[in-house]
């Protein structure tokens, strides 16, 4: 398992004012964990999945924290845990202080949250 580094793009809406953010994951393979991201300033998120999963039970996780060392996983608008076993983008409910991506038996995927006040 190895800590995945995050970067953050943060182009915003105009040259005065920016108001969303990307935070990317990329090439996590095995059962790797995204570094958190802080994340409190954003009221509106989706998390999206892309890549190879592989076979078998491979599946990425969004999970949440508001100290930075218990985690629990994120939930979207029908309260369904934010696991996902094939790419896709759903909206995320929970806030949480700091978020990060947990992958489970993966190979060669990357996460990217949008994250917009």
């Amino acid at each position: 398992m190895s800590t995945i580094s995050h970067n953050i793009t943060n182009p915003g809406v105009n040259a005065l004012r920016n108001d969303w953010a990307v935070i990317h994951w990329t090439h996590m393979t095995g059962n790797d964990e995204g570094q958190s991201a802080e994340f409190v300033p954003y009221a509106d998120r989706s998390f999206q999945v892309s890549g190879i999963f592989g076979t078998g039970s491979a599946r990425v996780i969004l999970e949440g924290s508001n100290d930075g060392v218990n985690w629990s996983p994120l939930r979207d608008p029908f309260n369904e845990v934010l696991t996902f076993d094939e790419p896709g983008l759903r909206t995320v409910i929970d806030v949480a202080a700091y978020v990060r991506p947990r992958l489970i038996d993966g190979s060669d995927l990357s996460c990217a949250l949008l994250v917009k006040y």
